[in-house]
């Protein structure tokens, strides 16, 4: 007994210094700490902290998406958590909170098109449709993510899409109706439609006895003339048409024999007149024409015609008027200025 009662007051006290030594333990670093990152992940962290001290809490990273704070519940309700206080105690459990990110979008090579809605950004993980585009002139082939349309066209993005994006319109040139309008010229495979988009050159036609003076999109050749329909012409279907000055001298269709071909040569700049003779094949009677006229073909004044008793004065007839020459084998005069050569 009297052993016990000497054994009791150590014990006693072995017990008491072990409770504070547990005690203490816990105080310092007891109480764990537990981060439910919803497929974030912790570059560092911590499982324990210290009661009566405070404790900044880590901030996690997950792809795609911002870190919206730490919550006390799995429902995210209250406020956010950004430190352990000095008050708190007890073992504690954090739960992250999570918003999707937005991203950019940037659409290249759209001058002059218009799109079929406004979306400039999407946000990761809802998927959208890109808007269509129009241009005038053009078909649109749609949207590529490099500026040389290699790959895939892209309509939509997905839910799993994410980053910035960048693409690019594709546009093919429409075909459209080519006319060209030869007044009496040839031309040998005569193109009938150009592509808008692409420059494309008129070709040249020709014409026995003329000069090519152009094409001009209006029949009575004002304006300048056209060499080409450039790119960035107006769309639509084009027409144009030749013009021609006579080659010096003036065109001639002969009958019942006579041969054909421009009448005579001008020699000499400063004295406008032309002649050629032509000889009737069947009678061998000679027929001598002479004309006043400049040396570009044209008639500038009325003329009297002869042919035996008979006398014609046509009215005023422009460079390119064909004379034909009349079959009878008789001598024919053309006076100009009433003066008879």
């Amino acid at each position: 007994m009297v052993k016990i009662k000497k054994i009791l007051p150590a014990f006693l006290l072995a017990l008491a210094m072990i409770t504070t030594s547990a005690c203490s333990f816990l105080g310092v670093g007891g109480n764990s700490v537990s981060f439910n990152l919803d497929g974030g992940v912790l570059e560092s962290s911590f499982d324990t902290y210290t009661e009566g001290e405070e404790k900044t809490l880590p901030v996690p990273v997950k792809e795609n998406y911002d870190f919206a704070g730490w919550y006390l519940n799995e429902q995210l309700t209250g406020e956010p958590v950004e430190k352990i206080s000095a008050t708190d105690s007890g073992d504690l459990s954090f739960w992250a909170k999570w918003t999707p990110k937005s991203f950019s979008i940037v659409y290249n090579n759209i001058e002059g098109a218009t799109l079929s809605k406004q979306l400039d950004g999407y946000t990761f993980g809802t998927g959208v449709i890109l808007p269509t585009a129009q241009k005038e002139g053009y078909d649109f082939k749609g949207w590529f993510d490099n500026a040389q349309f290699s790959g895939d066209a892209f309509s939509i993005l997905t839910n799993t899409a994410s980053g910035d994006k960048s693409f690019y319109a594709k546009w093919d040139g429409l075909s459209y109706k080519l006319e060209l309008v030869l007044n009496g010229g040839i031309l040998a495979d005569a193109p009938t439609a150009y592509t808008y988009g692409v420059e494309t050159v008129l070709p040249v036609p020709t014409k026995a006895g003329y000069n090519f003076d152009g094409w001009y999109e209006s029949s009575a050749f004002s304006g300048d003339a056209v060499t080409k329909i450039n790119a960035d012409d107006k769309a639509g279907d084009r027409k144009f048409y030749a013009n021609w000055t006579a080659k010096d001298g003036i065109a001639i269709t002969a009958f019942g024999g006579y041969e054909e071909g421009h009448i005579g040569i001008c020699h000499h700049r400063n004295l406008p007149v032309c002649q050629r003779q032509l000889q009737h094949l069947a009678h061998q009677i000679l027929i001598s024409l002479i004309l006043r006229v400049d040396c570009h073909g044209s008639i500038s004044q009325q003329c009297l015609w002869t042919s035996g008793s008979n006398f014609y004065k046509p009215p005023f007839f422009p460079h390119d008027r064909i004379i034909n020459v009349p079959e009878m084998p008789v001598l024919i005069h053309m006076l100009y200025l009433g003066v008879r050569n």
